[in-house]
C-alpha cells in the first residue's frame, strides 16, 4: 500500500477504502477503518511529503522546548516546569500513537492541541525575558495564548455541534429501523432521508437508505413501482460512491441493483469495479466469475472462480452446479482448479453423487496424478465407496495396489472393502502376500482376525489373538480373545480374558459392562449388577441395572391407580 503511493500518499481519509485491496486473506473478513498506528496511516495517506511535514512539526515542537528545559534546569523556573509537563504529555500521546489511532479521536486531538499550545507559549514567554526582544516576544506570547484559547474554544464548539448533529441523525436512523420492523416502510424511508439531509456524509446512513429502497422494491407487485424504488436506491448508491469512490462494497451494491433492473452491461462494469476495489471478498470474485462465464469468457471466469474458491472452499458444490452444462467441462475444470488435488477430489465426489461417472473419474484421476501418494489413493477409494461404486473400487484398488504394493494403509483399506463385499479369498490372498513382506502390522492383523471370524475359522482366530496376547498383552488383545470365546459360547474363558483386561485397565467402563453381560448370561445377577454399578455414569449401564432389578424384584412396579 505505502509503496504504491510513496511520494504523496493516497489522500487523507482514503485508508479504509484502499486497505481492503492489500488486506491478507487470513483477515479478509474484518473491516479496519483506521490502522492501529497513526504514523503508518499518515504515511499511507500523505506519503513522504506528509511525513516530512510531520517531521518539521515534531522538530519545532520538541527541540525549542528541550533547550528551554535544559537551560533552566538549575533555576527551577516555573515556565520551564510548565513546559516540561506539557511536553511530557505530548510525547506520551505521540508514543501511544504507535499502537493506536489516537489522533483520529476528536477528544484526544483537542487535548493534544491544548498541550502543544502550552509548550509553544512557554517557549515564547521564556524568549520574551531576553532584553533585546522582550517586547516583541511578550506580545507574541500574549497573542499566542489568545489564539490558542480561541482555537481550542472554536474547535470544541465545532466538535460539539458535529456530535449533536450526528446524535440527532442516529436517533432518526433508530426510528427508521423501528418503523421498518413495524411494517411502515414508506415512513421509515422518509425518516431515513431526513437523517441523510442532516448528516449527508455519514456512510452508514447512505448505505442503509439504499438497502431500504431495494428491500421496498421487492415488496411491490407492479413492475413500475419496483423500478421506481430500485432507481431511488441506485441514485442513493451513486451519491455514496461520489463520497467514497474506493469502496468496493458500494460498487457491489450498485451492481446488484443494476442486475435487478436488467442493465447487464452497466452491471458488469460496476461488478468489475467491485472486484478491483474489494479483491479480498469471495462474493465479488464469485459474482464476477459468473458474469464472465455467462458472457462466454470461460478462461477468465475459471481464474476468478479459483480465486473465490481459495477464499471460500465451501462454494465448490455451488460452482460445479453452475458450470455443469459447460460443453468443455473437463478443460474448464483444469483451468479453474489450477492443479489443486484436493479440489479435484472434492469435484470427483460431487460428480459421483450426481451420477456423472466419466466426469468423476476424470477428476479423481487428475487428483491422483497431481498427488501420486497412497493417501490420495485411499481418498479416491473412499469417495467411490461412499457412492456405492463397488465394481470400480475393485478395478481402481487393484491398479493402486500394483503401484504401491508396500502401503499398509492402502492394503488395509482394500482388505476392509473386500471383506465387506464378501470377497474372502481376495482378502486372504492380499493379507498373506502383504504379511510375507511386512510382519507386525496391527491393522492388517485386525483385518485377518475379522476375516477368520467371518469364515467361522475360530481356531485360526484364537491362535492369531493368543499370539498377540503373548507378544503385546493389552486391553484390546484380551478383549478380542474374549470375543472369540463368546462366539464359541465359552463364557468362563471369555470371563477370564475380560478380567485380565480389567486388571490392566481397572476403570474402563466398557469392560465392566461386558463382564456384567457375561455374568447375566450365566444367571449370576448379583455379580452382574456389581460390575454394572462400576460403569454407572454411562446411560446404557443405568438402563440394564434398572431392567435387571425389575426382573429380579428389587424394584417394585409402580401402582398407577
Amino acid at each position: 500500500y505505502i509503496l504504491d503511493y510513496l511520494w504523496f500518499g493516497s489522500g487523507l481519509g482514503s485508508y479504509q477504502f484502499l486497505f481492503p485491496q492489500y488486506q491478507p486473506q487470513e483477515i479478509s473478513s474484518h473491516f479496519f477503518e483506521h490502522a492501529h498506528n497513526d504514523y503508518l496511516e499518515l504515511f499511507a495517506e500523505t506519503g513522504l511529503f506528509g511525513m516530512i511535514l510531520a517531521g518539521f512539526f515534531m522538530y519545532y515542537l520538541i527541540v525549542p522546548a528541550v533547550r528551554l528545559i535544559i537551560s533552566k534546569r538549575k533555576m527551577r523556573d516555573k515556565q520551564a516546569m510548565l513546559c516540561l509537563g506539557a511536553l511530557t504529555a505530548c510525547l506520551s500521546m505521540l508514543i501511544h500513537a504507535l499502537f493506536e489511532f489516537n489522533f483520529h479521536i476528536p477528544a484526544n486531538v483537542l487535548l493534544f492541541v491544548f498541550f502543544v499550545s502550552m509548550v509553544a507559549a512557554s517557549v515564547h514567554l521564556a524568549q520574551a525575558k531576553r532584553a533585546e526582544l522582550a517586547i516583541v516576544h511578550a506580545t507574541l506570547a500574549r497573542h499566542h495564548y489568545v489564539a490558542c484559547v480561541l482555537s481550542a474554544i472554536l474547535f470544541s464548539l465545532t466538535v460539539i455541534a458535529l456530535n449533536l448533529q450526528h446524535y440527532k441523525a442516529q436517533n432518526l436512523v433508530l426510528d427508521a429501523q423501528t418503523l421498518m420492523v413495524n411494517k411502515q416502510p414508506d415512513v421509515a424511508i422518509e425518516t431515513l432521508q431526513l437523517a441523510h439531509k442532516i448528516s449527508p456524509l455519514d456512510y452508514s446512513i447512505v448505505t442503509r437508505l439504499a438497502d431500504f429502497f431495494q428491500s421496498r422494491s421487492t415488496e411491490m407487485s407492479i413492475d413500475y413501482d419496483q423500478d421506481a424504488y430500485l432507481m431511488a436506491s441506485l441514485k442513493t448508491i451513486d451519491v455514496a460512491i461520489s463520497l467514497f469512490p474506493f469502496d468496493g462494497a458500494l460498487w457491489y451494491k450498485k451492481a446488484s441493483v443494476l442486475h435487478a433492473l436488467g442493465r447487464e452491461e452497466h452491471y458488469n462494469q460496476a461488478l468489475e469495479q467491485a472486484v478491483h476495489y474489494l479483491p479480498s471478498a469471495f462474493y465479488t470474485q464469485y459474482a464476477w466469475a459468473k458474469a464472465l462465464f455467462l458472457s462466454g469468457n470461460y478462461k477468465k471466469s475459471a481464474i476468478y472462480f479459483s480465486h473465490a474458491l481459495a477464499l471460500r472452499p465451501q462454494l465448490l458444490h455451488e460452482v460445479l452446479l453452475f458450470t455443469l452444462k459447460h460443453k468443455d467441462h473437463k478443460e474448464f475444470l483444469d483451468a479453474m482448479f489450477a492443479k489443486n488435488a484436493s479440489l479435484y477430489w472434492a469435484a470427483g465426489l460431487f460428480y459421483l453423487q450426481q451420477k456423472l461417472l466419466s466426469d468423476a473419474m476424470h477428476a479423481l484421476n487428475e487428483a491422483i496424478h497431481l498427488n501420486p501418494t497412497p493417501a490420495q489413493a485411499v481418498r479416491n477409494l473412499s469417495a467411490l465407496w461412499r457412492t456405492n461404486h463397488r465394481d470400480i473400487i475393485v478395478q481402481e484398488g487393484e491398479r493402486y495396489l500394483q503401484q504401491w504394493p508396500s502401503s499398509a494403509a492402502l492394503t488395509n483399506t482394500m482388505a476392509s472393502y473386500y471383506l465387506t463385499m464378501g470377497f474372502n479369498e481376495k482378502v486372504a490372498q492380499l493379507i498373506h502376500s502383504f504379511l510375507k513382506k511386512h510382519k507386525g502390522n496391527k491393522h492388517i492383523y485386525n483385518i485377518l482376525f475379522e476375516l477368520y471370524l467371518h469364515q467361522k475359522n475360530f481356531e485360526a482366530a484364537e491362535k492369531l489373538v493368543l499370539q498377540e496376547v503373548h507378544t503385546q498383552p493389552n486391553k484390546k488383545s484380551y478383549a478380542k480373545l474374549a470375543r472369540v470365546y463368546q462366539v464359541q459360547n465359552r463364557m468362563y474363558e471369555a470371563l477370564r480374558a475380560l478380567k485380565s483386561a480389567l486388571h490392566l485397565a481397572p476403570h474402563d467402563d466398557s469392560l465392566h459392562y461386558q463382564i456384567g453381560n457375561i455374568y447375566n448370561q450365566l444367571h449370576m445377577e448379583t455379580l452382574a449388577i456389581q460390575h454394572w454399578n462400576q460403569c454407572l455414569p454411562q446411560p446404557y449401564c443405568q438402563a440394564v441395572i434398572i431392567n435387571m432389578k425389575k426382573r429380579i424384584g428389587m424394584i417394585k412396579p409402580i401402582n398407577h391407580q
